[in-house]
């Protein structure tokens, strides 16, 4: 039946964004409709989660009667394993259930004097001249203004053309009733893990009577969600106990870049306008105040006649939009190379610490971000500087600290997972049957490893100048396909077409001459090799090109190290090669074949006669075979 009723807003969506707008609407004396598809009090998948913050928009309300646990203390893990644990004496989250918490909130919106509809579900939307009618399975409501507050795949929005287009989050969340031991021994505490959920996290989050556990991670990237969520469940033994399971799966939006809220007489709160935190997918606080931030919009714009609802976007924007865009850089970061960040965390408990503090508002996530970058560059400066000694006396340094290189290197390895993952790709698509394979530059051995996961490899020989790092490499490689060899990559003690591949990974920066380097590679491939190699490349400008230049004025002209500017990069552009950057420029990939001339980026392949012959089954050259003499260990 349709209403002559004008309101002055309809609220379509009673989750804590659209019934704090309401509530924040009638507070101001506006008439004010509420419509919601569920009757209240209802279930809503979700961890429940508050950070403290929370009470800045709640006016102080005593949300006491509401928590279920305060939380005090928190337990960051990696890959299943223990990693750091900080506690605070002051609350770092409230966990609620959010059937209580939503109906509360819808009640406090009646109070106000809201008109509430509940189990009346959304249809249609009309603009009607300075009108907008909706329709929903009941009747049909116009109103000045509308809030859409209907959640990730908002009817409201879809109806105006405003669609979300960032990531999206897919959850799993489980309530698990436990024995009173296991809720024990968890008490005031939450667990999270990172490093097996791609791109995301799990969680444990006790609760008065039960656990809720859950999963979640980027749609497209995270993968096999059950799975994920069964592994995660058999590798943390607290979880013996569990007495039932009652599983929801669910999508959460997250916010990536600035996006239009607003469209006519139409904006959108909440999970509909996409406000959620990308970090830790923090969504409750900020529907609350969206809401109420659109409630200050629309009053103003009511009282001014002509409906503008445009400064709700810009308010947002300057309220939420710098944390938002920081936090998603932070998740870019953790998500990426959680290892890295499992090192932060382990080694700076005061790391967690000050996430306690962004959660209660007393910091932001852009200091936070400062705070784990500053970590970062300390440990990667500790590890150039160890790494890159002086040209003079190289070889002295390299066995001097080649006993401690690995465990540097692991820093420089959690970073560079996506230039490592692209390396196996290339690598394991070169590789021809019975292929003899030369690590140039190779170091202990982690390289020389990768290449010998494949069945196809027959021999693989790892060449350094440095005894101390050959003597450690023969520790890491106990394989008798491993030859070991000292000598220089830019001098190779083998004969023209002797591998059907070499692979050279963060090493030819360290040259006095890199394409001089490349070029000597790609002497000893066959005709129908070829060359992969990773490098430290400058960044043509940006952030990038200043943490390179930061870094390389750290470590000092003395060292060897230094990122390879574009004129200086030894590459061929072809339709034979390949050339992968990572990081916004300050890593490199490259794959080259025999046609290739690095000293001319553009110069025309030069074919070897024998390109389309098959992969040769070359004898294993012996140590010293052409070239410098090579010492075998």
């Amino acid at each position: 039946m349709p209403s002559d009723t004008i309101y002055d807003a309809i609220v379509v969506g009673l989750g804590p964004g659209g019934s704090s707008a309401a509530r924040a609407l009638a507070e101001k004396g506006l008439r004010v409709l509420g419509l919601d598809r569920a009757r209240f009090p209802r279930h809503k998948p979700c961890g429940g989660c508050l950070s403290p913050k929370i009470h800045r928009v709640l006016g102080g309300e005593d949300l006491r009667p509401l928590t279920e646990r305060d939380i005090h203390g928190a337990t960051l893990c990696f890959r299943g394993a223990r990693a750091v644990h900080a506690r605070s004496t002051r609350p770092v989250a409230h966990m609620v259930s959010r059937i209580r918490f939503d109906a509360h909130l819808v009640a406090r919106a009646r109070e106000a004097g809201a008109e509430i509809r509940e189990g009346e579900a959304f249809q249609a939307l009309m603009q009607e001249g300075d009108r907008v009618a909706v329709t929903t399975g009941r009747g049909r409501y116009r109103a000045r203004v509308v809030v859409g507050a209907d959640g990730v795949n908002t009817a409201v929005g879809r109806a105006v053309g405003l669609r979300h287009r960032g990531w999206k989050a897919v959850l799993i969340e489980a309530e698990v009733g436990v024995d009173a031991r296991t809720l024990g021994d968890l008490a005031d505490e939450v667990i999270l893990e990172f490093g097996d959920v791609p791109f995301g996290y799990a969680w444990i989050f006790p609760k008065a009577d039960h656990l809720s556990i859950g999963v979640g991670g980027m749609v497209g990237k995270i993968g096999d969600l059950n799975g994920l969520y069964r592994d995660f469940l058999s590798r943390h033994r607290i979880l013996g106990g569990i007495r039932s399971e009652t599983r929801h799966g669910y999508t959460l939006p997250v916010y990536t870049q600035r996006r239009p809220l607003v469209r006519g007489n139409v904006l959108l709160v909440g999970d509909a306008g996409g406000l959620v935190d990308p970090f830790i997918g923090e969504g409750i606080y900020y529907a609350i105040r969206s809401g109420q931030i659109a409630a200050e919009v629309i009053e103003a714009a009511l009282g001014d006649g002509l409906v503008d609802l445009g400064p709700y976007e810009h308010a947002v924007d300057a309220e939420m939009g710098s944390e938002f865009r920081t936090a998603y850089r932070l998740a870019r970061f953790v998500y990426t190379f959680p290892d890295a960040f499992n090192r932060i965390a382990a080694g700076a408990p005061s790391v967690l610490e000050g996430y306690f503090e962004v959660l209660r508002g007393e910091r932001s996530h852009r200091w936070f971000l400062g705070e784990i970058g500053r970590k970062v560059l300390t440990d990667l400066l500790a590890y150039t500087a160890l790494l890159r000694p002086r040209p003079a006396d190289a070889r002295h340094a390299y066995d001097r600290v080649a006993p401690r290189y690995d465990a540097y290197n692991r820093v420089w390895r959690s970073v560079s997972t996506a230039v490592r993952e692209e390396l196996e790709t290339q690598i394991e698509s070169l590789l021809p049957p019975e292929a003899l394979v030369l690590d140039a530059g190779g170091g202990t051995g982690a390289t020389t490893a990768l290449v010998l996961s494949s069945n196809r490899v027959r021999r693989t020989h790892l060449l350094d100048f440095s005894s101390g790092m050959i003597h450690m490499a023969a520790e890491n490689l106990r394989d008798p396909r491993v030859r070991l060899i000292r000598g220089d990559m830019v001098r190779l003690p083998y004969p023209d077409r002797t591998f059907d591949l070499v692979v050279s990974t963060w090493a030819i920066e360290t040259t006095p001459d890199p394409k001089q380097a490349v070029t000597e590679l790609l002497r000893v491939i066959k005709d129908d090799g070829a060359v992969i190699y990773t490098f430290c490349s400058l960044p043509e400008g940006g952030i990038g090109r200043l943490g390179a230049r930061l870094v390389e004025a750290a470590v000092g002209r003395r060292f060897a190290f230094r990122f390879l500017p574009r004129r200086e990069r030894p590459y061929h552009s072809c339709s034979r090669s390949r050339l992968v950057t990572f990081f916004g420029g300050l890593m490199t990939l490259v794959v080259l074949r025999k046609c290739c001339t690095v000293t001319d980026e553009a110069a025309p392949c030069a074919l070897p006669a024998s390109w389309e012959e098959p992969f040769a089954q070359a004898p294993v050259p012996p140590p010293g075979a052409g070239g410098e003499q090579g010492d075998a260990l």
